[in-house]
């Protein structure tokens, strides 16, 4: 994959305490929230998708949240939240039916992974810009040490699929000489925070159709509750 190290590395602590933004505002311009998605059911239980993307991507289907609230008649995207993490409600329990009836899969939330979806549409934006080479970065919910550090990937359409199976248990993913990271702010985090220019943002959310919101000064990073 061409992987390199850099002395250089980025570092994103998160105060959980305080609000998205007043954790950011000082680095970056604006946050959005891009919600993990639901998928369709398309594999068998005990079969590995992740072990060969490159074969298998173009069958995930994904499924909105949106969707799913409106089918279920939730009031909006924060009882859908708290659903999916309060395993003990009635709201969770129609969504397990739910998610049975129509043979879907919950959104990726306690595997400490940012969905293989989204970093596809980011690679996929980089190379618009030209870039070809991406970086991993780490958080302080980075547990190994080894990880705790910069690594640049190089990539191209030959290696995308592999490069997406490195970067798939990172917490930071960012690039130089563009101003847009992604990041995983927990480890059962129903959603990765894109963090960087606004206008830039903007433009890779709608062209590449990135389900989500926008942070205000008020947006906790749990903010379903």
């Amino acid at each position: 994959m061409g992987v390199t190290k850099t002395h250089n590395d980025i570092f994103l602590d998160i105060d959980e305490s305080r609000s998205i933004e007043s954790n950011f505002m000082d680095t970056f311009e604006s946050g959005y929230i891009a919600l993990h998605p639901f998928y369709k059911r398309v594999f068998q239980d005990d079969f590995d998708y992740r072990r060969n993307l490159k074969d298998t991507f173009h069958l995930i289907e994904p499924v909105t949240w949106d969707k799913v609230k409106t089918e279920l008649k939730f009031k909006n995207l924060n009882q859908l939240a708290n659903a999916l993490l309060t395993i003990n409600s009635s709201d969770f329990k129609e969504l397990k039916d739910f998610v049975e009836y129509k043979r879907l899969l919950f959104p990726i939330i306690e595997e400490d992974t940012i969905p293989e979806v989204l970093l596809n549409k980011y690679l996929q934006c980089l190379k618009r810009h030209g870039i070809k080479e991406v970086i991993s970065g780490y958080s302080k919910h980075t547990i190994f040490e080894g990880d705790r550090q910069n690594t640049r990937i190089e990539f191209d359409e030959k290696n995308l699929f592999e490069v997406i199976g490195f970067l798939h248990h990172k917490f930071v993913v960012t690039v130089d000489n563009l101003n847009i990271v992604l990041l995983l702010p927990d480890h059962d985090c129903p959603y990765t925070l894109i963090l960087g220019d606004k206008g830039l943002i903007d433009s890779f959310i709608r062209d590449f159709d990135v389900e989500g919101f926008w942070v205000d000064k008020k947006t906790n990073f749990d903010w379903w509750r």
